[in-house]
């Protein structure tokens, strides 16, 4: 069954990547309570393409302490709604947007103090950046490891932003890129499998004892990187995972 949309206006859209933008959506003030989000929901886009009515999943880009929704859309070898939304939307279009929906989250608790390590590639950064954000904002006394997969730096999304964050939040965040088709002797080449798990848990991230893990990117990858997780002791319900994937339409 699907959701109900509401016709969202967009107020901004930014480049993050040559092949990704971020949409920012405005929220009428009598659907704000509607709107709220726990960092990790995505949204679905209800979108005509002038032949059919297509759905997307995207999950939501920001903190829910921001006051606002946005979403970040790949460009993608036959995807049609993504190619329109790096190419052709425009700010004051609007979209057919869901309520905020979905159980790969993060629920922040003032005061607490956790240890969460997150493992990304590619867009499956959009659902943890909210996370990162949510965590830095509100637990102060928690901290958060990435260990977040790309192509190239060029192609990372959010990399600015990440990079601010580490500079704000030097005793809470720390961030460890890695580049398949880049070479830098102070960056890991390669992809994240489970080598690179256990160098990282050993080493870059060996001061802490983890409590949670969120892994989100493609399904091999969330396969290599539970089993790795769980080679080193840790346990099944610690390890929290979402793919992208198209929905079914």
């Amino acid at each position: 069954m699907l959701p109900t949309f509401h016709k969202l206006f967009i107020k901004s859209i930014s480049k993050e990547t040559p092949q990704a933008v971020s949409i920012q959506f405005e929220i009428p003030s009598h659907l704000q309570n509607d709107f709220a989000f726990i960092a990790g929901q995505y949204l679905m886009i209800q979108w005509y393409n002038g032949e059919k009515t297509v759905y997307r999943a995207y999950s939501i880009a920001a903190s829910p302490y921001a006051n606002e929704i946005q979403i970040t859309v790949k460009s993608v070898s036959e995807g049609d709604f993504s190619h329109f939304a790096n190419t052709s939307l425009q700010v004051g279009d609007f979209l057919e947007v869901s309520l905020p929906q979905g159980n790969f989250t993060l629920q922040t608790v003032m005061g607490q103090s956790k240890n969460y390590l997150a493992l990304a590639t590619g867009s499956g950064i959009t659902p943890i950046y909210a996370m990162i954000q949510a965590v830095l904002e509100s637990e102060p006394q928690s901290r958060f490891g990435l260990i977040y997969g790309n192509t190239h730096p060029d192609h990372t999304i959010f990399k600015s932003q990440l990079d601010a964050l580490q500079i704000k939040y030097p005793e809470q965040f720390t961030v460890q890129y890695v580049y398949s088709q880049y070479t830098d002797e102070q960056i890991r080449q390669g992809r994240i499998d489970s080598d690179l798990i256990g160098l990282a848990l050993q080493h870059k991230f060996g001061l802490y004892e983890w409590d949670t893990f969120y892994i989100c990117g493609q399904e091999t990858f969330k396969e290599e990187s539970v089993e790795a997780l769980i080679s080193h002791g840790y346990q099944l319900e610690q390890i929290h995972c979402e793919w992208f994937s198209k929905p079914k339409k």
